[in-house]
């Protein structure tokens, strides 16, 4: 017999953070002087400390007061701050869209998901929503998108502020330093401005994200941070970016593209780990879980072939089995048949 904890009655694959048996959370001991970046105010309710500061006026004065701070202090400041793409995948978890629940699913459903997520996560001390500083990349008939993203651009004109916007990127051309950032989904948002160099930075040494736009195999998830400009213009600030499949769950890699294709042809219930806290990013965990299984199936998807990594993958799979955990691997360097998987439980 086997048990889940979860966080309220009918709330299927919603377990708490804590449940040893399911959690993705970390665990480990911080600093008691140290300050989580995201902070539980209730349940399902969440303080963020951003590392942008959404308020144009007001980011220089908390800028000299926390340097005040840090002298009268005679230390760093210790209130760890969550960064763009760490504000996205948090968001992205909290919505389930890291969970595929054997039917596909619409950029129209994503965007509506984490509109009402972003309902929940706090951005400053006043009480101001995500959700009032968010702005969603919207079909052309995505008449819920457009009116929200009319409304939090509308109230910009009361108070001067930054926004966040999150689109699919859309393939850009290299002929300009400064451009457009292109969406394939453009309902609703104002002309915003990019530069060459933050495109690149943020697909640097990310070949499959190129792979990813041009092949048309998924997406490529953005997140940036804009504030008007001139002309009716907008520009980026700070711009990140995750890869996801067809059905808009994270992966890591053209490889795990592939075989998160597999198991959502054959309808699969599963899960993509996330990690989400950024003092703990080499915490290793799963490629993907099996929701669908009775005890839960891991999943491995191996890539690569140096001495290093051959010997990380041995290290892996003994754990596994020392642990008594259900392990799948897949191999796609050398390649390998998929491999069978287990049957439902019921």
């Amino acid at each position: 017999m086997y048990f889940d904890l979860a966080k309220w009655q009918e709330t299927g694959l919603d377990h708490h953070p804590d449940c040893v048996f399911f959690g993705e959370d970390s665990h480990h001991e911080s600093s008691k002087d140290t300050q989580p970046a995201f902070q539980e105010l209730s349940p399902g309710k969440w303080l963020v400390h951003l590392s942008t500061a959404l308020s144009i006026i007001q980011r220089n004065i908390d800028n000299i007061n926390a340097k005040k701070d840090a002298v009268a202090q005679g230390k760093k400041n210790t209130q760890q701050r969550a960064s763009d793409i760490s504000l996205l995948l948090n968001l992205w978890r909290r919505a389930n869209l890291n969970i595929y629940r054997g039917k596909p699913r619409n950029w129209f459903k994503t965007t509506f998901m984490l509109l009402n997520t972003a309902k929940n996560f706090h951005v400053n001390k006043k009480g101001g929503l995500l959700s009032e500083y968010l702005l969603v990349g919207g079909g052309s008939t995505d008449k819920l998108a457009i009116e929200h993203n009319k409304n939090v651009i509308k109230a910009c004109t009361v108070e001067h502020r930054r926004l966040f916007v999150i689109g699919r990127l859309a393939p850009f051309d290299r002929d300009k330093q400064r451009l457009m950032l292109k969406f394939k989904d453009y309902g609703g948002l104002p002309r915003i401005s990019v530069l060459l160099e933050q495109l690149d930075n943020m697909i640097s040494n990310r070949t499959f994200y190129k792979n990813v736009l041009v092949g048309n195999v998924g997406n490529v998830i953005v997140i940036a941070c804009i504030e008007p400009s001139t002309n009716g213009w907008w520009k980026t600030v700070n711009i990140g970016s995750m890869a996801v499949s067809e059905n808009f769950i994270p992966v890591e890699s053209s490889f795990e593209i592939e075989f998160e294709n597999y198991l959502s042809s054959n309808e699969r219930v599963f899960l993509k780990p996330l990690v989400v806290d950024e003092s703990n990013d080499d915490v290793k965990r799963p490629d993907y879980i099996l929701l669908d299984t009775n005890p839960r199936s891991f999943i491995e998807v191996w890539g690569m072939q140096t001495p290093e990594y051959l010997e990380n993958k041995a290290k892996r799979i003994e754990e596994y089995q020392r642990n008594g955990k259900l392990l799948i691997s897949w191999s796609a360097n050398p390649r390998e048949e998929f491999p069978a998987l287990p049957t439902k439980s019921k």
